[in-house]
């Protein structure tokens, strides 16, 4: 399980209620996907990429996250 998401929604002052109206979906799902339990598609990881300013590579653990 990966909780990046997790962290830079909070980096990003954003609860996961709003990462799923944004998502179109649940906030129990929006849960379930930033613990592993549910994948997330393509599309979703690329729109999660721009609300929270970094890479897909970067959600997807390919890149490292840099803190500026």
């Amino acid at each position: 399980t990966c909780a990046l998401p997790i962290c830079l929604m909070g980096l990003n002052g954003l609860t996961q209620a709003e990462v799923a109206e944004i998502l179109h979906c649940s906030r129990s799902t929006v849960s379930q996907k930033c613990t592993g339990r549910i994948a997330f598609s393509a599309n979703e990881i690329n729109e999660l990429a721009e609300l929270l300013h970094v890479s897909a590579d970067v959600l997807l653990g390919r890149a490292p996250l840099e803190v500026k």
